[in-house]
């Protein structure tokens, strides 16, 4: 696969000046977002693609929000249509949700955690989490059946293991010397 951030991250970073400058940074993350599953779906995808004319084919994408997307969103619409550069649209929106963690200096924290884990103690978790990371941090949980007790959490790309089977494997791999 061609990598399209390159090409994305001008685009990316000028819609992202503009949503600082004029206060709609969620929101046109919000319509990013949209657009960017809308890409995954292979009818949008032939859409983009098509010879057809670029303008049919932004109107078709503004047509997807069940709002108006803001107006910054449809001004992006636009000059990428113009440029026939409607295929960065999913790595416009990953460039532009890079730079809004950065402005917010918030971290995406992935917690795994046991099927069995009570929701008292996810507060626990994401209580500490929040407390060393700052509220803004983006913090999910999801459920592993290979866990059996303790939890993962992975921070950009630093993963603490405090699972009893990372540590089982961190014993092995310490008698295996």
């Amino acid at each position: 696969m061609y990598d399209l951030k390159p090409q994305a991250r001008p685009y990316a970073k000028a819609a992202f000046l503009a949503a600082v400058e004029e206060g709609q940074i969620k929101e046109m993350f919000g319509d990013l977002k949209v657009l960017s599953e809308a890409c995954s779906d292979s009818s949008i995808n032939k859409l983009i693609e098509s010879p057809e004319e670029k303008s049919v084919v932004v109107s078709t994408l503004k047509g997807l929000f069940s709002n108006q997307p803001v107006k910054l969103t449809e001004n992006l619409l636009d000059i990428l249509g113009e440029n026939d550069r409607l295929n960065l649209l999913a790595a416009v929106a990953e460039i532009y949700e890079d730079l809004m963690l950065k402005h917010n200096e918030s971290k995406v924290i992935e917690v795994a955690t046991p099927n069995n884990v009570s929701d008292a103690t996810k507060e626990i978790i994401l209580n500490k989490l929040q407390e060393k990371h700052g509220d803004g941090s983006t913090i999910s949980f999801t459920n592993d059946s290979d866990l059996k007790a303790g939890f993962v959490v992975k921070i950009g790309d630093e993963v603490l293991d405090l699972s009893i089977k990372g540590r089982i494997k961190k014993l092995i791999n310490q008698l295996n010397i």
